[in-house]
């Protein structure tokens, strides 16, 4: 399961963790998973989003993509913008979600990617989707 951390000091006082994501600009659906995650530690520690964040502090952030096998491979066509042997980008149609919500769920840009790449595992972990 691929993995990413990003350690960074906080320099100035927050009203709390989710506050500090927030000005950093951490998505809302980042910022979920990292709480259902326990993703955020301050200073080597899990703090809860609602406890504040002091000047000085050193906040890290735990990300990790989920193995490709975990997605349905649901084979449909791609519109392929670019491709070689690491990046992939492909135009997302409109009313399509990007990745599953739920186990097993379907339709969604990430089962046709994930299918597209099953044949070639040398290439197949799909570290992002933007």
């Amino acid at each position: 399961m691929p993995e990413f951390s990003l350690t960074a000091p906080v320099l100035h006082d927050y009203s709390s963790v989710t506050d500090q994501l927030t000005a950093w600009h951490v998505p809302k659906s980042w910022r979920f998973w990292l709480r259902k995650h326990q993703g955020v530690t301050v200073n080597g520690e899990y703090r809860y989003g609602n406890l504040p964040v002091h000047a000085g502090e050193t906040i890290q952030l735990n990300l990790s993509a989920a193995d490709p096998t975990d997605y349905v491979h649901q084979v449909h066509p791609l519109n392929i913008i670019y491709e070689d042997k690491q990046v992939l980008v492909v135009n997302k149609p409109a009313g399509i979600k990007p990745h599953p919500n739920q186990p097993g769920e379907i339709d969604t840009l990430m089962n046709w990617v994930a299918a597209y790449l099953a044949p070639n595992p040398a290439t197949s972990p799909i570290d992002w989707i933007c």
